[in-house]
């Protein structure tokens, strides 16, 4: 019997699990040199071998974590799951691009002045993209490189501008000093009077003192070298100022100051005067205090001095002000009182001579239309009756006085007959004529001669008929009187 034996064939089911690898990282953007720490997680396998890789290249060891700090930006981190050998590729994880940051650096700060005046500006620039700007104080303020300073600096002061780029990874500074200043601010002190010679402290510092008009001036030589002395060289007011310069302008400051010398005394006075004569003295001085004395004489307070004795009088002058004190002498002549000599009364067109017990004087009349007089050789003449004061005035103001009253007299000088035929009779008084002559119409002397007594005949009988004019001659003037001989 044939036998048939059936294989069955019995298909059981086989799971083969599949092998896979993960990495991961705490995050995949780093900065330059910082320590990144991969791991890996695998499936199917239960025994599993690791080979990491950057960029390709073998990295790390065989484990399932993976650390570095070298990487660089954009490098690409993945690990192979391997067998034991390591040659054969079970499995290739994701991979990771890294990006990796650098530390910001920047460059130096470019600019080509480093000071700043308050309220101007300069400007700073840095090549380096990115950054931002600030100052160490609030004395300045920055904006887009450009520094304003905004506190008015006393002295010279310093501050610092920063250019700052930050990132994730840190953050690199450029520095630069700079300085704030201001327009110079310029003050000293001084007194506003000096004395000439005199010197005073200005200020406990040096200032380089300058002068307008000369009358004071910055003494080098006075006292300690760090301070500012004042001198006044002559009297006058004067400008003293200083001025400072810098990079932000030019201040001036400056005062006015009066230099005052001692007192210049020096007595304006006439040579003489009169008794009992009053004048005002006057003096070329401008002292706060003056005293006026004399001898012969009175002074008041204000200048005014009178004649007390004939004789020599010294006055005396003493000023003082603030400066000091000086004085002056004068000598003046106080005159005696003269006496005009002379008749006191004379008749209508008479002259008479006066004199002076004293010389030197000039004459003269209060009433010309009463009674006239030479200035010089002191001849008066009476015009009018009336009367009328004559004044003797010597040099220096004296005056002597006399009253001369004038009165309607008998006529002095008669001449009759007329016509004359055979004689003219002159009958004058010869205190005032002395001499004749007797000329034609047409002005030719026919005779003359001297009168003789009270009366003097003419001979007349040789003369022809016509009209005649005889003058007679005076001391003092001359009188004419018309005749006819037929």
């Amino acid at each position: 019997m044939k036998r048939t034996f059936y294989l069955l064939l019995l298909f059981l089911p086989v799971v083969l699990r599949a092998q896979s690898i993960h990495i991961v990282a705490a995050t995949d953007t780093i900065c330059a040199g910082s320590l990144i720490h991969f791991s890996a997680t695998t499936s199917g396998v239960s025994m599993p071998h690791y080979r990491w890789t950057v960029n390709n290249a073998g990295a790390g060891t065989d484990s399932a974590g993976f650390s570095t700090n070298a990487l660089h930006n954009g490098d690409r981190i993945l690990c192979r799951l391997v067998n034991g050998a390591g040659d054969t590729v079970f499995a290739v994880s994701d991979s990771i691009h890294m990006t990796v940051q650098q530390m910001p650096v920047v460059s130096p700060i470019m600019g080509t002045d480093s000071v700043v005046c308050v309220g101007a500006t300069i400007t700073f620039s840095d090549s380096t993209a990115g950054g931002v700007w600030k100052v160490s104080s609030g004395r300045a303020t920055i904006s887009g490189g450009v520094v304003s300073a905004v506190l008015r600096a006393y002295e010279f002061e310093f501050d610092t501008v920063f250019y700052i780029r930050s990132s994730v990874c840190g953050s690199d500074t450029a520095a630069r000093s700079i300085a704030i200043d201001d327009v110079p601010i310029v003050f000293f002190s001084s007194v506003s009077t000096i004395c000439v010679g005199e010197v005073v402290l200005v200020d406990d510092f040096e200032v380089d003192l300058q002068s307008r008009y000369g009358y004071v001036g910055k003494c080098d030589y006075c006292g300690d070298g760090d301070f500012t002395y004042l001198t006044a060289l002559k009297a006058g007011t004067d400008y003293i100022f200083s001025t400072e310069t810098n990079k932000c302008g030019t201040s001036t400051y400056g005062m006015w100051v009066t230099a005052t010398d001692k007192p210049f005394v020096k007595i304006i006075a006439p040579a003489d005067i009169c008794v009992g004569g009053t004048i005002k003295l006057t003096d070329s001085t401008s002292g706060t205090s003056l005293k006026w004395e004399g001898n012969n004489i009175f002074v008041d307070s204000s200048g005014t001095m009178t004649a007390v004795v004939a004789g020599l009088a010294t006055v005396r002058l003493s000023a003082s002000n603030r400066c000091g004190t000086a004085s002056a002498t004068e000598d003046i002549v106080v005159q005696p009182p003269g006496i005009v000599q002379g008749p006191d009364s004379i008749c209508t067109g008479a002259y008479v001579q006066l004199s002076d017990t004293l010389p030197g004087g000039t004459w003269s009349s209060n009433d010309v239309s009463v009674v006239t007089v030479d200035p010089v050789t002191g001849v008066a003449k009476g015009v009018n009756k009336g009367s009328a004061y004559i004044s003797y005035t010597r040099p220096g103001g004296c005056s002597d006085t006399k009253r001369i009253d004038v009165v309607v007299c008998p006529d002095r000088l008669v001449a009759f007959p007329n016509p004359a035929n055979a004689e003219l009779t002159m009958q004058a008084d010869t205190s005032f004529f002395y001499g004749y002559a007797v000329m034609n119409s047409i002005g030719q002397t026919i005779v003359k001669g001297q009168l003789i007594g009270t009366e003097t005949k003419i001979n007349t009988r040789y003369l022809a008929p016509g009209i005649y004019l005889v003058s007679v001659y005076g001391y003092y003037d001359v009188h004419s009187i018309k005749f006819r001989k037929e």
